[in-house]
């Protein structure tokens, strides 16, 4: 399989509607593009025009910011048919600037005398980037930090920006709801001004079914219903990684009144277990309707490199032991439930803690071959940035560790164990159980805790990492943990806390800048600081050396892969990262892989509207997918059967790991894989259900890990192997196919409009030549290595049916697959590669004078007739071998109309070929030689008549509450007292601006006492003067916290 090169999957964007702004004067800093896909189609024209001023344009937004705020601002002023106002997605990547669209968003609806707005988002951290960006424009519109804030003010204010949190948002106070103190002091449901969902993906497990979703996710679809008039603005790079998770989305016409899904629970009842094509289509419509821009900082210049990290041997007997631990466990607790007659529960629990404790355990063994990486990258130039998801602070909390005293380090792998043994043992709550009974189960629940008391099991691998790297002056740690553990002497390790209680909240901000600044070189990032923070080498900051970026434990959603990298690639960098994946050759450790890239896969089709539009290309851990499903269903189908042959077209090296042991031959080796694959608990399914098929790849992956590591690794290889054959088999890649020879029959018509969207859904009618000319196929085989004696033209053993005539082609060693690609003249090249043998078996090798003739015949006679001749009882329906395909393709409003063409589909499917079941989304390049592009949904030209016919008559009978329309509303006029009240700064008086400070201007004796020299230098570190650090310490009454706070949002001037 071809991997597509970066100019298939992405194109340069180009801002398509500034109304009269020129773009030339407003370059973003850095090369932005968006997926081939998304720029095949274009967002609607708009005329709004922006009340920003000039100057604040000029100054202080790009022409991709100023095209977001205008579409956002348009968008706002149109009503739905379910009565709420419009809201807008931004979807853009790292680097493209979110934070500065929003806070222009905020001012353009302050200018017009909408004075009171919402912004939410996920941390408190990132209240001052949201002054800086307020800063940046130039505006002084207050942003107050918290809702706890607003609270403890005894005049509300009037106008201003609340800052606040999800978790603030689903939290209450004395029983009341926050949201019920948020939505008074806006104005109730007759507020119009701005919502912010910043970061919008943590509202993403939501539903509209009451008491469904989480806590987070129903607060924000509640918050929405309850401000009908609010001008919604969701934000992230990473907003929509399944269709599951878009409840959230309701003011962009996924669902309800006016579109073809009742509820969010229709949207996911038709569309959820859909084909990839129709997730990219989605994101397209949502483009062409104006809801929606995704713009990613270019990875180009950015490298993406596997590093295997292959376990030494004493890791491996840790590995090997940590197995026979777990299954002393699992016997253990198989035997204490059948005695007190527990419940199924302990099961689910053990399952679960083994996922976790061998993902942690992967993760430790890659510490030291990481140490050693870095060091050297170090000493090569580089910065360092390492990327976690889970620090272990749980395991090291359930300890009660005392700050200040020494310890020996914590396994966190240890805790998880003694967790699961804890508290999941089955003991039973059987009144009649015996007290002999009793006690045996305690017994084994004691005996296990020892064994995993004395289990050689690796310390915390945060806490190793920094220590291996320098200890805590060398690295920046960038987590949410309280504490830590320091080496003091080989096994001693002391707890100290990071910070205060009242620094704590800005130690984040404080470790960023040092990394920064240069001051140290290595930055560890883990989930809980991975938004809102920078770590790129910037033009702005001293540390501009290029940064390598480990991932050492994937995350266990794409969506926070795609965060954390980002911490790493903006814009206004000086140079692009390179990111290293780190695994070790434990191939359980590639069910986290898989996991990614799935959703790696939908997130580039839903975000991006092309499903390999997400930075790295994880194709080859996509197990969980048609191809991995079918592997899976064949090797379990020969294992079974303890079958004596392998797989087609696959080879018995697979079996090199059991080499020396006493298997004789396949059946045996079959035979011992049956009893692994009981070992593990599988229940393999009898029926083919796509969800059954799916259930079983991810334990197969899961309970892979529990298993002894030379049987884990000859079990994942012989799937794996199946795997690559069944991808070769086909076009992995599920329809997106580039054709270099295509033409239209005749120009695009509309073959339908949506009555409420007005979108019109576009008829393509298309003819491609798939063929390869006598001159071309000349060409390609002269560009091969002469050296390969294979590659040259052949003719089949076997005549075409009814005829004498032996067909010919051409063949070409793929020296990647070490397979051989076929290549005819009516056809071109085959998705399909053959072995050499398969080769010698069919073919017989030709000269090209003796191939010369039959080619040019073959590829004339196939312009318009099929492979059976004349005779063929389908006539010009048949396009079997046909060089020339007819072929028609479905853009614009198509998932609207998914189910219709679905049905209707369905009902001729036994008249349709192959080629034309298949709904896929096909990308055409450089129609007609014109370098066009076209994108759509490939659908039979001959059955749209019959959904044309459907579609008329539901639009006939449809004069329901569906098919009302928008509206839009009058654009508000600019307010002048509220321009005016934007750019200028509000008024202090000595006292409020300098608190304790003397009536000359200095500080008084008894502040100048309280101000520590520590603290100070703290705040000098990142870039302010001792003397603004020593007044705003003062002013704040020596809160270091509050004191950055301050200098942040008025940008303290030395005044001295």
């Amino acid at each position: 399989m071809d991997t597509p090169s970066p100019d298939e999957i992405f194109s340069r964007y180009r801002c398509q509607n500034l109304n009269g702004i020129d773009v030339e004067k407003l370059d973003h800093p850095g090369d932005v593009v968006e997926s081939a896909s998304l720029a095949a189609v274009d967002l609607p024209k708009t005329g709004y025009q922006l009340a920003l001023p000039d100057a604040v344009i000029r100054q202080s937004l790009s022409s991709l910011q100023v095209e977001g705020v205008i579409y956002a601002c348009s968008k706002h002023q149109e009503i739905l048919p379910s009565g709420e106002r419009a809201g807008f997605c931004i979807g853009d990547g790292a680097g493209i600037g979110k934070g500065r669209q929003i806070s222009a968003v905020f001012l353009e609806n302050f200018l017009r005398g909408r004075s009171k707005h919402l912004w939410i988002s996920t941390s408190n951290d990132l209240y001052f980037d949201a002054c800086r960006d307020m800063k940046d424009l130039g505006a002084h519109i207050p942003v107050i930090k918290s809702l706890q804030d607003l609270e403890q003010r005894l005049n509300k204010p009037s106008q201003g920006i609340l800052f606040t949190t999800y978790a603030t948002l689903a939290s209450r106070n004395n029983n009341s709801l926050r949201m019920r103190q948020i939505i008074e002091w806006l104005g109730g449901d007759s507020w119009d001004g701005v919502l912010v969902f910043d970061e919008a993906h943590k509202a993403k497990h939501g539903s509209t079914k009451d008491g469904q979703g989480t806590f987070v996710a129903s607060s924000v679809l509640s918050l929405q219903k309850s401000l009908p008039k609010a001008r919604v603005l969701y934000c992230s790079a990473t907003g929509i990684s399944d269709i599951r998770n878009m409840a959230y989305l309701s003011r962009i016409q996924l669902y309800g009144p006016g579109t073809p899904f009742a509820t969010f629970d229709d949207l996911v009842a038709k569309l959820a277990n859909k084909d990839m094509s129709l997730l990219e289509m989605l994101a397209q419509e949502l483009k062409l309707n104006g809801f929606y821009v995704a713009r990613n900082f270019s990875y180009a210049g950015a490298e993406f490199e596997d590093m295997q990290v292959n376990l030494s041997e004493s890791q491996v007997a840790m590995y090997d032991g940590a197995v026979a631990l777990l299954s002393d466990i699992k016997d253990g607790m198989e035997e204490a439930a059948a005695l007190t007659g527990s419940d199924n529960a302990w099961n689910r629990a053990f399952w679960g803690s083994v996922q976790r404790f061998f993902k942690i355990l992967c993760v430790s063994m890659k510490v030291d071959p990481v140490i050693q990486e870095a060091k050297q990258s170090l000493e090569q130039g580089y910065a360092i940035v390492i990327g976690l998801q889970s620090t272990g602070e749980a395991a090291v909390e359930s300890l009660d560790l005392r700050p200040g005293r020494s310890y020996n380090l914590v396994s966190v792998t240890r805790e998880i164990l003694l967790n699961l043994v804890r508290n999941h043992f089955p003991l039973g709550k059987d009144k009649n159980l015996s007290v002999a009974a009793a006690d045996m189960v305690r017994e084994k629940r004691d005996a296990l805790v020892e064994s995993i008391l004395s289990a050689n099991l690796p310390g915390n691998f945060l806490d190793e990492l920094i220590d291996g790297l320098g200890g805590p002056d060398h690295v920046a740690e960038l987590t949410g943990r309280r504490g830590r553990l320091v080496k003091e002497s080989k096994n001693s390790w002391k707890n100290e806390l990071r910070a205060s209680d009242s620094e704590i909240d800005s130690i984040n901000v404080r470790e960023n800048q040092l990394f920064n600044d240069g001051k140290k070189l290595v930055a560890i990032v883990s989930d809980a600081a991975s938004t809102g923070i920078s770590l790129h080498a910037s033009r702005k900051v001293s540390n501009q050396r290029r940064r390598i970026h480990y991932t050492i434990e994937l995350p266990w959603s794409a969506d926070k892969a795609i965060q954390q990298m980002g911490r790493s690639h903006r814009s206004n960098q000086a140079s692009a990262p390179v990111y290293r994946l780190v695994f070790t050759n434990v191939g359980g450790e590639k069910r986290f892989a898989a996991a990614v890239a799935k959703r790696l896969q939908s997130l580039g089709a839903l975000t991006r509207g092309d499903r390999r539009a997400s930075g790295f290309n994880m194709q080859s851990f996509h197990y969980d997918s048609p191809a991995g499903k079918r592997a899976l269903r064949i090797m379990f189908d020969h294992i079974l059967a303890q079958a004596p042959v392998l797989p087609p077209g696959i080879s018995a090296s697979i079996f090199d790991l059991l080499q020396g042991s006493k298997q004789s031959n396949i059946a045996s080796v079959h035979a011992d894989m049956k009893k692994l694959i009981d070992d593990m608990g599988l229940e393999v399914p009898r029926t083919s259900r796509k969800s059954g098929e799916s259930d079983v790849i991810k334990k197969f992956l899961n309970r892979l890990l529990a298993i002894p590591l030379r049987d884990q690794q000859m079990l994942f290889s012989y799937f794996e192997a199946i795997l690559n054959e069944e991808m070769r088999r086909e076009m992995y890649a599920e329809g997106q196919i580039s054709f270099s020879k295509v033409s239209r029959e005749r120009d695009p018509i509309a073959l339908w409009q949506d009555g409420t969207s007005r979108l019109e859904t576009i008829r393509h009618d298309l003819l491609i030549d798939r063929g390869t000319s006598w001159d071309e196929a000349l060409s390609l085989l002269g560009s091969q290595s002469t050296e390969i004696e294979r590659n040259g033209f052949y003719q089949s053993k076997r005549p075409l049916r009814g005829s004498s005539i032996h067909p010919v082609c051409l063949i070409i060693l793929n020296e990647t697959t070490k397979k051989f690609g076929i290549i005819r003249p009516a056809t071109g090249k085959s998705t399909s590669e053959l072995f050499e043998h398969e080769i010698k078996s069919k073919y017989v090798s030709i000269s090209p004078d003796s191939a010369k003739e039959r080619w040019e015949s073959s590829y004339e006679t196939s312009q318009a007739t099929c492979i059976h001749g004349g005779g063929c009882q389908l006539g010009s329906k048949c396009t079997v071998g046909r060089r020339l395909l007819p072929t028609t393709l479905l853009s614009g409003s198509v998932v609207r109309i998914w189910d219709i063409l679905e049905a209707v589909l369905h009902r001729h499917e036994r008249t349709l070929t192959r080629i034309e079941r298949s709904m896929r989304v096909l990308r055409i390049d450089s129609l007609d030689d014109s370098g066009q592009s076209v994108v759509g949904l490939r659908y039979p030209r001959r059955i749209l008549p019959e959904v044309i016919e459907i579609l008329e008559s539901k639009q006939t009978s449809g004069a329901s509450q569906s098919q009302r329309s928008s509206m839009i509303e009058a654009v508000t006029p600019i307010n002048p007292g509220y321009m005016k009240r934007a750019f200028v700064e509000p008024q202090r008086s000595i006292k409020s601006f300098f608190g304790k400070l003397n009536s000359n201007g200095s500080l008084s004796k008894k502040a100048r006492a309280e101000i520590s020299p520590s603290t100070i230098g703290k705040i000098q570190e990142m870039g302010f003067s001792e003397t603004q650090a020593k007044r705003a310490l003062a002013r704040s009454n020596n809160s270091l916290n509050q004191a950055i706070e301050y200098l942040i949002e008025n940008e303290f001037v030395d005044l001295s």
